[in-house]
């Protein structure tokens, strides 16, 4: 355990690649690279079926592979935000795929043994099996797969110490939390904090709208890609309540804010 995360699988993969490349720090990076490009053909694959713009591609390659997320890139720690990176989209469009529901299994659980939010994948790929008509019983068997997944995960855990952290500093300082919640998508776009929180707010109220203008056309297959958004709004909600008060949003956070930036993309092309 590390802090709130329990890195089974990035330990497994770090561990396989040094002792394969003889300790090169290089190979995490080259394997962290791999990761990105699978999380591009992921959103690829979740463009295709919902039969989007390929330009939106162009938005997510530059914001995912910008150097603004510069500790992703020089970390190897950092191959556990990758690999869920990598589920996190994967469950956008495995769904719609034939026995994609057990694949969804698999990718939730090394989402979640990868890093702490990773649980987000069981909520989206449910979301989207009961949309895309799966069967209850493979609905429900996908729940309790989760839910037992999610009960391992805290056998042992130790909690950090949250005293400065928690719903309650969350709860106390409303406007300040909403702000620093905002700042996470403002993050790619510029380095100080205030503006942050203003460019954030408006991708925020922008995705908000194309959601709803979508939802009213009856554009049910923009549903996967408003999942993507809706991801990087799950995670926003959880660092919120992890880290603020901080006022900083750290680079290491900012592929998966992307994700936002990136749906909003989409929808705005396909509306």
């Amino acid at each position: 355990q590390n802090g709130e995360h329990r890195l089974v699988f990035p330990k497994l993969i770090m561990l396989a690649v040094e002792l394969a490349t003889g300790w090169n720090v290089y190979a995490n990076i080259s394997v962290m690279m791999g990761l990105a490009v699978l999380t591009l053909f992921n959103i690829r694959k979740t463009c295709q079926i919902s039969g989007s713009s390929p330009w939106s591609l162009t938005v997510a390659s530059l914001l995912l592979l910008s150097p603004a997320g510069y500790e992703n890139w020089l970390l190897g720690y950092q191959i556990g935000f990758w690999i869920a990176m990598a589920c996190f989209t994967a469950v956008c469009w495995l769904p719609s795929a034939r026995h994609g529901w057990m694949i969804c299994v698999a990718v939730s659980i090394i989402a979640n043994y990868s890093i702490a939010d990773g649980f987000i994948c069981w909520i989206i790929a449910l979301l989207l099996m009961i949309v895309r008509g799966h069967s209850k019983q493979k609905c429900f068997a996908f729940a309790v797969i989760g839910i037992i997944s999610e009960a391992c995960y805290f056998i042992g855990f130790q909690w950090p110490d949250v005293s400065n952290h928690g719903l309650l500093n969350v709860s106390g300082h409303p406007v300040e939390s909403l702000l620093y919640f905002c700042s996470f998508f403002g993050a790619p776009f510029s380095l100080v904090y205030n503006t942050q929180e203003w460019i954030g707010t408006a991708l925020l109220v922008s995705f908000a709208w194309f959601g709803i203008r979508a939802y009213r056309r009856g554009a049910r297959k923009l549903v996967t890609v408003f999942c993507l958004g809706l991801l990087s709004i799950l995670s926003s909600a959880l660092i919120t309540v992890g880290r603020f008060p901080p006022m900083s949003q750290p680079s290491r956070y900012e592929p998966c804010a992307a994700l936002m930036t990136i749906s909003l993309a989409i929808l705005a092309f396909d509306l």
